[in-house]
């Protein structure tokens, strides 16, 4: 039982330190192997693989701490670590390590959001819990799902429009370069032809023989030319969504993340799982 509270514990119980510090170190490096696989993955595979590694990874170091206190003579004599308050200053000094662990494990690998809101509804859903990785400067591409922060807030939206391009919305449909994109993903429930103040930005970017007369709605505006070094990004929720039509662009060092998986899904009052979510692709 020890050593499923905290990986080394049992060692250290049955007397064997440094076998202890070995099974601690062996966790810690297996889940970052595992969730690096499940994130490269992406998918049910990937998460099955993570899940089924981790419970083997922890009945492995159970039973190696069961058979070291098997091993251990019928006469030991206790040490000075086998102490309660020994064991629970251990507890806590493993915590505080694999707390840390974790932060660093989540900026180099991936770190694990929930998804608030239904704005990017049908892809991601309020209470979907999703693997996100770090950017590290990799381009953006148009049509991909990312993170990104405005005003101290995080915000996960699509990406439709890249530097230079030009963008517009006609009844809900999309068009960069003058060309309909195809969105199989986005839902327009609720989108109509609403309009709000916030959208008074887009004046200032488009031809000027639009502007006196231009009203964009939530479903018609446009077009847009995207300036350098932004982004144009929409919900994929369309009548929900508060994105680049209310906001504006999103600059380029304001994009920190895209999602990749969805590591598990509760509805959000309910709290019941959505099991049919769990490892499910959270990409275009």
């Amino acid at each position: 039982m020890l050593s499923q509270l905290c990986p080394g514990l049992g060692h250290l119980y049955a007397g064997a330190p440094r076998r202890a510090a070995v099974a601690l170190v062996a966790m810690g490096l297996a889940t970052a192997a595992l969730l690096s696989a499940a994130v490269l993955l992406a998918d049910r595979a990937g998460f099955v693989l993570q899940v089924v590694g981790l419970c083997a990874a922890w009945e492995l170091v159970a039973a190696d701490a069961f058979r070291t206190a098997r091993r251990a003579p019928t006469a030991y004599q206790l040490r000075w670590f086998n102490h309660g308050l020994i064991y629970l200053a251990v507890f806590g000094a493993v915590g505080v390590a694999s707390f840390a662990w974790h932060l660093v494990v989540d900026r180099v690998i991936a770190t694990r959001m929930r998804i608030p809101t239904d704005t990017m509804a049908p892809t991601l859903v309020a209470g979907d819990h999703v693997y996100a990785v770090s950017r590290w400067g990799a381009a953006v591409r148009r049509g991909e799902i990312v993170v990104y922060r405005k005003w101290g807030t995080g915000y996960v939206k699509r990406v439709v429009g890249l530097p230079g391009d030009t963008v517009a919305m006609v009844a809900g449909v999309l068009s960069v370069d003058g060309r309909v994109v195809s969105e199989p993903y986005a839902s327009h429930v609720g989108e109509g032809e609403l309009t709000d103040r916030q959208f008074a930005w887009q004046r200032a970017f488009v031809p000027d023989s639009l502007r006196t007369a231009y009203t964009p709605t939530l479903a018609t505006w446009g077009p847009l030319v995207v300036p350098p070094a932004t982004y144009f990004v929409l919900g994929d929720n369309r009548g929900q969504s508060m994105d680049s039509r209310y906001h504006g662009v999103v600059a380029d060092t304001e994009v920190v993340a895209r999602p990749v998986m969805i590591s598990y899904s509760v509805v959000p009052r309910t709290l019941h799982l959505r099991w049919g979510r769990f490892g499910r692709h959270a990409g275009p």
